[in-house]
């Protein structure tokens, strides 16, 4: 499972790749992190991946063809029963919502990877309770081996309804955020 959750965003640092190779190794490093962002008519809420992501290694396979990399069956399948809203209640709300006890997972399938002068701009296919969407999102390499993205999508596109509280006096707003700053190395390690 770990090494499914390190793939998730292993494809964001094959971005880097300028040689022409079929495959490599992507290590994820400690510090890595992963949070689900969103809020409602109240406040803001962060819901930060609690499982550890790093260290971890993956071999992964690709084409590349001049500045856009094809990934190879590169999938991250997060637990959704490891992300911590900071309460009980609100944990229970996020568990109900994403439906962990029939679909623990949530998926995100890299499927290429676009090299842009200060950008890698990644598709996706992201799967949220059996529901799958195709999502592009922006990954910015901020220094040598840090990659920070942030992916946004509205859960309505998943058959799920935001939830009301309180007979409909708090309302949690659709549209959520997937962010991530993954500490990336990529090649042979020694």
């Amino acid at each position: 499972m770990m090494k499914t959750i390190i793939s998730t965003f292993l494809i964001i640092s094959i971005g880097a790749l300028t040689f022409m190779d079929d495959s490599t190794n992507i290590y994820i490093k400690e510090g890595s992190d992963i949070t689900i962002k969103g809020e409602s008519n109240l406040n803001k809420f962060t819901c930060h991946y609690s499982k550890q992501i790093g260290p971890s290694c993956l071999s992964i396979d690709y084409q590349q063809h001049n500045s856009i990399i094809d990934l190879k069956k590169v999938k991250l399948e997060l637990e959704s029963q490891h992300f911590d809203c900071g309460g009980h209640l609100i944990n229970k709300d996020f568990n109900e919502l994403m439906k962990v006890q029939k679909h623990p997972h949530i998926s995100i399938e890299f499927e290429k990877v676009k090299i842009k002068k200060d950008h890698f701009d990644v598709y996706a296919k992201i799967t949220i309770a059996d529901i799958a969407n195709h999502y592009n999102f922006e990954v910015i390499h901020e220094n040598k081996q840090n990659y920070l993205g942030s992916l946004n999508l509205n859960i309505n596109d998943f058959d799920m309804k935001a939830p009301k509280k309180l007979l409909g006096a708090i309302k949690v707003d659709p549209n959520i955020s997937i962010v991530f700053d993954l500490n990336l190395e990529i090649g042979k390690q020694e």
